[in-house]
């Protein structure tokens, strides 16, 4: 064996340093026969420290070698590729462990062709049942990843009797059996069909690719393929498929299967070019393996199993309700596709944010989202759409009196009616409510305080969850003074009278209270002979008002005259 060029290039003792055995390798080495070579490496300019950094940089370069060797595919037949660490390298992928073995219940197909439709019921339409598959069709594993503009693809069946005869099913709109036996959404244009013929032998198939067309015209230089209603066409693409007809292999590692090894024909895998169509950057969303009865377009289909790409996004969305003004907020829920993901709402531009807020919310409205993902492919999801319900905010309004008078009760205020409305009554200040708080209407006590004030607080609530608020401020107060209605009348007392009568009953009224009546009789005034001398009642109401009212009593005062100057009489 030669020196290495790349270890001699790192100083590294290589085979020529040491004794061997004729035919050995340098992977294998007679340590015993060192010292016939330790002068010849003490001549050597390696230095121990130098054997060590080549060490160190070997191992760089297996981790380098490793690396690039990653995230490949060899169409050979040979299923290590689709090992685990391998396969989860892959950005874009899928795989998916179908029920297998004897006697288990999987789907599979009836009475359906690869150019049946999707997405209804009935003739025509593609069907699945629950049943047992015959071996030779029964699938375990199926796989396929997309990468750099071809997609890989591959899976197995359970035994080798007979023709392998497979067809792949690679879909943009995500078609995919659903429950009741059917299969939705329906096919799309651009949809691939890849069918494999291994009858002739050999480790490659014979391989034919179609693609949907669901009856509309053919593409350019395609032609529509017979027998198929007019629903699939021809295509210049170019791919491979292999099966391990020469070897027998260890199951890939993260697959499940009936035996560790596979037996010979039980394995197989194929390529697709998408690049010689511009079809690099299709967004698949998910992948169908089937079982065939032969190779023809019109052949039945037997076993399927499949799996969803994470490549396209599958977008949701909420729907929101709010009252009228509210704040509205959707987001944008995304399963899938190639992070980051991006997001638009309404054919606006796409951002990061995967929610949208609609403030003031003033009416019914649709809110739609698409989500985005990055590269390689910028694929995007199929528009979802939610729906902004916005509810009517009830009208808060109270009415009843504006001022009230101290102490007062039975102060009736209402609130405003409407079908639903419940309601919710609350007061603070110089007064209380009587009864219930949640009627249309409440029954308030005044205080005693005059001159303040209570304020009633109102909410109404419409069964929608929309409410509004209102309040209405009462002042406690009265500003009429008392009236009498009586007032105790005064009188002429005639000539020197021995004083004015008690007072008399005089009486008041008022509008908030009863009044309280006080008396105070004034100073006599003089005039001549003549005298007055007068009463005044007062009434004062609970706030401080009063009013007046006089008695005046008059008399007159008479002296006996006395004689002056009169000559004493005589004995």
């Amino acid at each position: 064996m030669k020196n290495s060029t790349l270890l001699k290039f790192l100083e590294f003792p290589c085979c020529d340093n040491f004794v061997t055995n004729t035919g050995e390798s340098c992977l294998k080495l007679d340590f015993s026969k060192a010292s016939a070579t330790e002068n010849e490496f003490s001549k050597s300019s390696n230095s121990k420290s130098k054997g060590i950094i080549s060490i160190i940089l070997l191992f760089v370069l297996f981790l380098f070698s490793n690396f690039l060797s990653a995230q490949t595919i060899t169409i050979d037949g040979d299923p290590i590729d689709w090992d685990s660490s391998n396969f989860n390298a892959f950005l874009l992928k899928s795989y998916t462990l179908d029920p297998y073995g004897t006697g288990v219940i999987d789907n599979q197909f009836t009475g359906s062709k690869d150019f049946f439709l999707a997405g209804g019921s009935g003739q025509g339409y593609l069907k699945w049942v629950l049943g047992q598959t015959k071996a030779k069709n029964d699938i375990a594993n199926a796989a396929a990843v997309l990468k750099d503009g071809f997609l890989y693809f591959a899976g197995d069946r359970t035994s080798n009797n007979g023709d392998a005869q497979i067809g792949f099913w690679f879909l943009l709109n995500g078609t995919a059996p659903i429950p009741g036996g059917d299969f939705a959404p329906a096919h799309v244009r651009g949809d691939l069909l890849i069918l494999a013929d291994f009858s002739n032998g050999g480790t490659f198939a014979t391989i034919s690719i179609f693609r949907w067309i669901g009856g509309g015209a053919p593409s350019a230089g395609s032609s529509v393929v017979p027998n198929t209603d007019g629903n699939l066409e021809t295509t210049n693409l170019s791919g491979t498929v292999a099966i391990n007809n020469n070897d027998q292999h260890p199951i890939p590692v993260g697959w499940s299967f009936i035996n560790p090894i596979y037996d010979y024909n039980e394995f197989y895998e194929g390529q697709v070019d998408l690049t010689s169509l511009g079809l690099d950057n299709t967004c698949f969303a998910s992948f169908i393996l089937e079982a065939r009865a032969s190779t023809s377009v019109t052949a039945s289909l037997d076993d399927f199993t499949g799996g969803i790409f994470n490549v396209k996004p599958q977008a949701s969305i909420n729907n929101v309700t709010v009252c009228s003004g509210q704040s509205a907020t959707f987001t944008a829920t995304a399963t899938g596709g190639v992070a980051p993901l991006t997001y638009s709402f309404n054919g606006g531009p796409f951002t990061s944010s995967n929610t949208f807020t609609i403030n003031p919310a003033t009416a019914n409205t649709t809110v739609s989202v698409v989500v985005k993902g990055a590269a390689p492919n910028f694929c995007e999801s199929a528009p979802a759409s939610g729906t902004l319900t916005v509810n009517a905010v009830p009208s808060c309004s109270i009415t009843g009196a504006a001022s009230v008078c101290p102490n007062s009760t039975s102060n009736n205020y209402s609130g405003p009616a409407g079908t639903g409305f419940s309601y919710a009554w609350s007061i603070s200040g110089n007064g209380s409510i009587v009864g219930s708080l949640t009627g249309s209407s409440v029954s308030v006590t005044a205080g005693t305080s005059c001159g303040q004030s209570y304020t009633l607080s109102l909410t109404v609530s419409n069964g929608l969850n929309c409410s509004s608020t209102c309040t209405k401020t009462v002042t406690v107060v009265d500003t009429t003074p008392p009236t009498f209605t009586f007032c105790p009348p005064g009188a002429a007392l005639g000539c020197n009278p021995t004083g004015v009568p008690a007072p008399g009953q005089a009486t008041a009224t008022d509008n908030c209270s009863t009044p309280t009546i006080t008396s105070a009789l004034g100073a006599i005034t003089s005039n001549g002979c003549n005298r007055s001398q007068t009463r005044t009642y007062t009434a004062t109401d609970s706030c401080g008002l009063t009013a007046t009212c006089e008695q005046v009593f008059t008399w007159t005062v008479t002296t006996a005259p006395v004689l002056a100057g009169v000559p004493a009489g005589g004995a």
